[in-house]
């Protein structure tokens, strides 16, 4: 099913992605080789660590990649960034964040790149691959990247860096600052540079829950730029959401604009909740990004 938001410069698509959790997948016939194609209706999949093996089993990635085209899908977008660490190898992961890899991976695989592989046998069946940084500025509160930089922490009005979502407690990394910002680029940067992806995507999760922005670096800032004023104690004062959501779409145009100028035809995409919804909760202000062209794909998660 397939959905077009229609701009007087451009069109963005807009589809519904199946998340498909492939488990015990059967015996599939051998990979032809076919080059990805231009395409008009996306038929997507998220291949992705959570309460899935896919990653993790033997001939696991070989057989769903062969299912998955058998079944006229045409588009793939693989887990790399989850949980604070990386699901390919990783030298930013390295230096920022002690570790190459999830562990995990990196130990059932070998070290191999897990990445790399769902690239070429997806290619080989015809599919796009577009990266997904699924977690974006979150992660568990007991991670390597928390705990070696609770300075990038977002905080509350108590000063507590901790979220739930549903029953995960989760840190929320602050995208105002400055060394947070350029990790991410960083690790996009990375993957579109090293590998021959067809694009890159962004999450709901590449955001800052609204009752976030009063750590020290968000404050400081806050009063360079208003005369010396803290900003309002209700977090939804609506002033206060659209200075920080203002930054958040500053974050995204420099990704944009890094990634366009690596490989200009490589795909910008963005997973986001509804309109409405994101921006209340998560200060993505969506609809902005798209009408300024920093999205070239839009693909709305409905859990409803």
């Amino acid at each position: 099913m397939r959905a077009i938001i229609k701009r007087p410069w451009q069109w963005v698509s807009l589809s519904l992605i199946i998340t498909v959790l492939i488990l015990g997948l059967q015996a599939v016939k051998p990979i032809q080789a076919n080059p990805p194609k231009a395409i008009d209706e996306i038929r997507g999949v998220w291949l992705t660590n959570v309460s899935s093996a896919v990653l993790y089993s033997p001939w696991g990635i070989d057989r769903a990649i062969a299912q998955l085209s058998q079944l006229n899908f045409n588009t793939i977008y693989p887990v790399v960034w989850n949980r604070g660490v990386t699901f390919y190898p990783s030298d930013t992961a390295k230096e920022t964040i002690g570790r190459k890899q999830d562990l995990l991976l990196n130990t059932i695989r070998f070290r191999q790149d897990t990445l790399e592989e769902i690239i070429t046998l997806g290619h080989q069946q015809g599919m796009r691959v577009i990266p997904w940084f699924e977690y974006g500025f979150m992660a568990p509160k007991n991670s390597l990247l928390a705990k070696r930089h609770p300075s990038w922490l977002a905080q509350s009005r108590d000063g507590q860096a901790l979220t739930y979502h549903g029953k995960y407690g989760l840190d929320w990394l602050n995208p105002l600052h400055p060394e947070v910002q350029q990790l991410l680029i960083d690790l996009i940067v990375e993957v579109v540079t090293r590998y021959d992806v067809d694009g890159i995507q962004l999450d709901d999760h590449f955001s800052l829950p609204v009752e976030l922005g009063y750590d020290p670096f968000t404050l400081w800032l806050y009063q360079q730029e208003h005369n010396g004023e803290i900003p309002p104690e209700n977090y939804q004062n609506e002033a206060w959401m659209r200075w920080r959501a203002n930054k958040l779409t500053q974050v995204v145009k420099r990704i944009h604009d890094r990634v366009k100028e690596i490989k200009p035809d490589c795909i910008v995409s963005l997973s986001p909740n509804p309109r409405a919804f994101a921006y209340r909760n998560y200060l993505q202000d969506w609809q902005t990004w798209v009408e300024a062209g920093l999205i070239d794909e839009l693909v709305i998660q409905v859990y409803r």
